[in-house]
């Protein structure tokens, strides 16, 4: 086994970290560790958290992030501590982006340099980051700064960490300092190859035409206003006027859609941009689109997203010959948009799938940079790394 992951919801912090961390322990041989991935919810103190990883895996380097959801392949809450571990049979080295909000390409360029200045000498190498929700575009920013190197790894994929709806730092730890306006890069290396993957699971609606665009804002769609034409499409679905009108409202019915954009280059591959937020201004983009792009309005669908997670899963164990394990960045809408049954129900058919353990982590969006793939910034889906 390469990986173990493993959660613990105890009360007192000492004990759910050390519970989550011996789970993971329990389902290496080895017990030499190359990282430790920890996700902890704010209930707990972070860095109590930190030091009781530490008191199972010695000086293994430990990553941890605070984040409003915490998962494993064993279980998920919003009160929770997950840890992955990896074991000496994957080459792990971590680089921090400094200053992310002040320029995220400059510091995640000088991060990624650094990783790629010594190799371990195994044949295949990946970039795995976390980076904080604390720009406008957070996504698209890193997408941009990290497609630079996309010859240099066989691989990227990762997620923005934090609250869809605001920009604020987020805590990171590694090796005992804490980070909040830094994202955290990490490159691994194997001698067997990994695969990158991803799923969405929204069906087609109806396409436009982006006839007037200004940097992340739609303007107009089919030569009408960007507003009065997705509010006809809509209310054909019962939304109204005054739905749209009102943020609190118009957030949660904008989470059960997207914008599809096709790649050219690649048919049947796409890549999903979130509508953020809409006003008589226009559509608000998590992405920069161009004037002349068709996209497809697309909305959630519970037997679709649980279809393309079965595929993906098909997909990753089709091109393995064995699936030790998988880190998986999951998009907070799908937990917003599917019932508490139905997620759990995604969950137990990665679980099924898989038979593997997982660690997931809960992003804003996900990151992919892998040829398989529509490569960018993208929301509403779930991609892993599966090794």
């Amino acid at each position: 086994m390469y990986f173990g992951a493993g959660f613990s919801n105890s009360e007192k912090n000492f004990a759910a970290a050390v519970d989550a961390a011996n789970a993971a322990s329990s389902l290496l041989q080895d017990k030499e560790y190359s990282l430790a991935v920890v996700v902890t919810t704010p209930d707990y103190d972070y860095r109590k958290v930190y030091e009781a990883v530490g008191s199972v895996v010695g000086d293994t380097p430990i990553v941890l992030i605070v984040n409003n959801f915490a998962a494993s392949h064993s279980e998920g809450s919003e009160r929770g501590v997950a840890v992955g571990l990896f074991s000496r049979r994957v080459g792990a080295r971590v680089e921090i982006a400094k200053g992310f909000s002040l320029g995220s390409r400059r510091a995640i360029q000088e991060a990624v340099g650094k990783l790629l200045e010594t190799s371990s000498g195994r044949e295949y190498n990946y970039l795995v980051f976390f980076a904080p929700n604390s720009i406008p575009l957070a996504g698209e920013n890193t997408y941009n700064a990290l497609v630079e190197f996309a010859d240099s790894f066989d691989g990227i994929v990762g997620g923005i960490i934090g609250d869809p709806q605001k920009m604020e730092y987020q805590t990171f730890l590694y090796n005992g300092k804490t980070y909040t306006d830094h994202a955290i890069l990490i490159k691994l290396e194997s001698d067997v190859k990994f695969y990158i993957d991803q799923a969405h699971g929204f069906h087609p609606v109806r396409p436009f035409k982006i006839t007037g665009i200004r940097g992340d804002m739609i303007i107009s769609l089919d030569d009408d206003p960007a507003f009065y034409t997705l509010l006809d499409v809509l209310s054909r679905k019962g939304y109204s006027e005054e739905d749209l009108r009102d943020p609190v409202k118009a957030a949660r019915i904008l989470n059960r859609f997207q914008f599809a954009v096709a790649d050219k280059n690649k048919p049947g591959i796409f890549r999903a941009v979130l509508p953020m937020n809409i006003s008589e201004r226009g559509i608000r983009l998590n992405a920069f689109l161009n004037e002349g792009d068709s996209i497809w309005l697309m909305e959630s669908s519970t037997e679709e997203m649980h279809e393309a997670v079965d595929k993906m899963m098909g997909r990753a164990m089709g091109r393995l010959d064995k699936i030790n394990g998988a880190l998986i960045f999951e998009s907070y809408v799908r937990r917003k948009v599917l019932s508490v049954e139905d997620y759990v129900e995604e969950q137990r058919r990665i679980v099924d799938n898989l038979k593997a353990p997982y660690l997931l982590v809960e992003t804003v969006e996900e990151v992919v940079i892998s040829e398989n793939l529509y490569p960018g910034a993208h929301m509403g889906s779930i991609a892993g790394i599966f090794f």
